[in-house]
Parts: structure tokens; C-alpha cells; sequence
């Protein structure tokens, strides 16, 4: 189903505010269902959300954008085309290492982080709309909001995560997100406030690939290491 695991999210969230973890061992606890429960189930309870399918096509070609943030700014490259900006407003108080105080501050770390794989997706929106995206970013949390459709251990990046996906799925033909090391992502470097230098260091296997798209044979023409392990890729 579209987003099937999107729209479980609110029911996961309403389960974990009221059941205790010892209670999913014993398979067996008492809640009270409430609005904030109906309204999550709502739209398993509608026919036509219940049709919906989705189509396995084999994907031949893949855009790949590598994306990455610093306490002040954030960067990103598409086959060797680079975009950036300073944080701004409240974004300046998202601090990449700290952040407020919040159940679980390791995933609160990389807010920023996921907040720039989204503004690069819009950045290069042109390019990449109705296409495969693969998201290159040395954030796990990062690549785990994206792949598993949102997440539990933070509830400000599972918001942020919703609203990534409420904008990529009616855009692009598929979003996905790998983990690579540090070093072979773009590394947004500031001077003073404004931006100074970059330092790109985008594989040049992965920007000789015609404008950043991998075509041919999925089984035979790769991105990166990364994915070489795929024989096929079905969004």
C-alpha cells in the first residue's frame, strides 16, 4: 500500500504513550481507546485507502544526491552541481550535536541532518521530479527516518520525516537513503558565518554516470559500492 507504514506511525506513537514494554512480552494489557485512537485507525476503515496498490517497477536509472549539515549551514551535491545555504530562524537553535532536551538526544543530533537531505531534495527538485532518488548521507539516523518511513525514537524527527514524505511521494517516483562514511559525502566547511569553501568529495564513478542518473541494466550498472550488492532494485 502507499505509505502503508506511514499511516501505522500515529497508532505506534498512541501505543508507546500508554503500554508499558513489559506488557508486549506478556502479549496482554488493558487501554482505553480514545479520539486520538480513532482518528489514527481512520484510514484503515476507508475502502478505497485499502485498494490502493503499488506498482513494482524495476528501476533502470537512479539520481543520486549526497547531502550534509554543520552547526551553521548545510550542503549538497548532485553529480558535481553543488547547493547551500546558512540555517536560519529557529533552524539556528537546532544545534547538530546537542539540540534541546528530549527522551532520546542521539536522534535529536541529526535533525539537522535530515533536514538537509529535505532541502536539497527541493534545491534540485527540478531534476529530480518523477525520478528514482538514492540519498547518499553519513547520518544513520538519517538514512533510517527515510527507509523506514518515519520512526519512534524521536517524535521531532518522525514529524520532520512526515513532512519529507508527504512532499517526495507525490513527486518523485521513489525516495531511498544509504549510509556512507563521512569522508565520501559533501562536507560543508564555514568561515565567520558565511560560506567559505567546499570540500566535494562525490566519487567520480558517481558523477560520470550522465547527469547523476545510473541507466542501463539494474543487475549491471551501479551507484556506488554501497548498492552493489543489489542485483535488482524495485522501489
Amino acid at each position: 500500500m502507499p505509505l502503508g507504514l506511514f499511516y501505522m506511525r500515529p497508532l505506534q506513537h498512541w501505543l508507546h504513550d500508554r503500554v508499558p514494554r513489559r506488557a508486549w512480552h506478556a502479549r496482554a494489557h488493558r487501554v482505553s481507546v480514545t479520539a486520538l485512537c480513532r482518528r489514527a485507525l481512520s484510514p484503515w476503515s476507508d475502502p478505497s485507502f485499502l485498494q490502493a496498490w503499488v506498482s513494482l517497477e524495476q528501476a533502470s536509472s537512479l539520481v543520486v544526491v549526497s547531502a550534509d549539515a554543520s552547526n551553521t549551514g548545510w550542503g549538497a551535491v548532485r553529480c558535481g552541481h553543488a547547493a547551500a545555504d546558512l540555517w536560519k530562524g529557529t533552524q539556528l537553535h537546532w544545534h547538530i550535536a546537542c539540540g534541546p532536551v528530549e527522551r532520546y538526544p542521539v536522534a535529536l543530533a541529526y535533525r539537522l541532518e535530515l533536514l538537509a537531505v529535505f532541502l536539497a531534495l527541493h534545491r534540485f527538485f527540478p531534476v529530480l521530479e518523477r525520478q528514482h532518488v538514492l540519498v547518499r548521507t553519513d547520518s544513520t539516523a538519517a538514512v533510517a527516518y527515510i527507509s523506514r518511513i518515519g520512526g519512534m525514537r524521536s517524535r521531532r524527527m518522525s514529524q520532520l520525516a512526515r513532512r519529507l514524505l508527504l512532499w517526495s511521494h507525490p513527486r518523485l517516483k521513489s525516495l531511498h537513503a544509504i549510509h556512507i562514511q563521512a569522508s565520501s559525502t559533501v562536507q560543508p566547511m564555514r568561515s565567520h558565518g558565511s560560506l567559505a569553501s567546499w570540500s566535494m568529495e562525490t566519487p567520480p564513478r558517481v558523477c560520470s554516470a550522465d547527469m547523476g542518473a545510473i541507466r542501463g541494466s539494474p543487475d549491471r550498472s551501479v551507484a556506488s559500492p554501497e548498492i552493489a550488492h543489489c542485483q535488482l532494485f524495485f522501489p
